[in-house]
């Protein structure tokens, strides 16, 4: 069966596993999240253990390496062990949300507006809702660090 019907995946796109360390914070930061999101709306208690947070590679004969040779697996299941006091930081908050999220919902802006100009209702709608995805998860990572907006 294919496990991406039944488990929530974090992608590391186009890296070796060595990762930055506000790449770090935020993968720690997200694994906490997606725990208590999923607790919250559906009241499923998802564990942050070996069992629970495996690699694409434990799963998919495809992705050997996924998500890469050093993605530092022990460090992350030290860190997620420990309590859940510690914030995201909040220059990883402004610095995914300047260079990551802030750029795409300006794109989706010119795109939604673009769609509703040629008369493409449905395709705007999209957009607007990709915006509004982008807009809510910068809200997130700023509520997350403690950042007053």
């Amino acid at each position: 069966m294919n496990p991406n019907k039944y488990s929530i995946s974090i992608e590391h796109e186009g890296t070796d596993g060595n990762l930055t360390e506000e790449q770090y914070q935020a993968t720690l930061w997200l694994h906490r999240y997606i725990r208590d999101y999923v607790k919250d709306k559906w009241g499923y208690e998802i564990g942050l253990t070996t069992y629970d947070v495996i690699g694409h590679f434990q799963v998919s004969p495809y992705k050997p390496l996924c998500p890469g040779k050093y993605f530092p697996w022990e460090r992350l299941y030290n860190d997620l062990q420990k309590g859940d006091e510690t914030m995201l930081n909040p220059d990883v908050a402004n610095n995914i949300i300047d260079s990551y999220l802030s750029p795409q919902w300006f794109h989706c802006d010119e795109e939604m507006d673009k769609a509703e100009a040629e008369g493409r209702l449905e395709s705007a709608e999209a957009w607007k809702n990709q915006r509004d995805w982008q807009k809510y998860l910068a809200d997130e990572l700023r509520r997350a660090s403690g950042i007053v907006e």
